[in-house]
């Protein structure tokens, strides 16, 4: 989680870099990404990044899990176990409160490419490793 808030600076930095720039941003295209950077800031602040660790503390250790699955020829069971940690972390409390902070940010930063959940239904997660 330290990671998106870097991110989330990385991305201020670049901006207030451009503003200085004529051809890059305007200043109301930079008041508004301002703006959006502190409602992201104090949405953030609500989640509990002890908690978002630990999530991914498990997440690193049901991917090595997975791909052991995978070697071992067991596609079924690695499929299995990757479906039902997702589905843990899709319920997860703060997991959906960061989804909602990201739909904040929608609008105020350029489009980023994302996965397709219909296309990914019919992959499996050892073809991906």
């Amino acid at each position: 989680m330290r990671r998106l808030v870097q991110l989330a600076l990385l991305c201020l930095f670049a901006t207030t870099a451009q503003a200085q720039n004529p051809s890059g941003m305007s200043q109301a295209d930079m008041q508004k990404m301002m703006q959006g950077m502190q409602a992201m800031q104090a949405c953030m602040a609500k989640v509990d990044m002890e908690a978002m660790e630990r999530l991914g503390q498990q997440g690193e250790k049901v991917q090595a899990e997975v791909e052991s699955l995978c070697k071992a020829g067991k596609r079924d069971a690695a499929q299995q176990r990757a479906m039902a940690f997702g589905m843990k972390a899709a319920k997860d409390p703060n997991m959906k409160a960061m989804g909602e902070c990201g739909k904040q940010m929608q609008g105020m930063m350029p489009p980023m490419p994302y996965s397709n959940i219909e296309q990914n239904r019919n992959r499996h997660v050892c073809d991906e490793m």
